[in-house]
């Protein structure tokens, strides 16, 4: 648990990358082309952020759709032998 917590904090993409160019932009901007600049990389690095997470969200539902399959299978194996059991007595 601990070295997951090492790996997220050196790829804390929204701190790092996303959160210099918020601070840039509340600090205020008054050149169009500096802040046309600044929303291109903040957009980019965005819509990195959010397949980034749909990634995880991904991996996630498979994760907990195969132990819920997983589960209903034993369920139903097991069902299966005690039924089995009872037929041949």
């Amino acid at each position: 648990m601990m070295a997951a917590s090492q790996v997220a904090k050196h790829f804390d993409h929204t701190g790092n990358f996303i959160f210099p160019y918020n601070r840039q932009m509340t600090a205020g901007i008054h050149d169009p082309a500096q802040l046309q600049d600044i929303l291109s990389h903040w957009t980019r690095l965005n819509t990195v952020r959010m397949w980034m997470w749909t990634a995880e969200w991904a991996a996630m539902m498979y994760y907990f759709g195969r132990r819920t399959y997983d589960a209903i299978q034993a369920r139903m194996t097991s069902t299966q032998v005690a039924t089995a059991k009872t037929t041949l007595v």
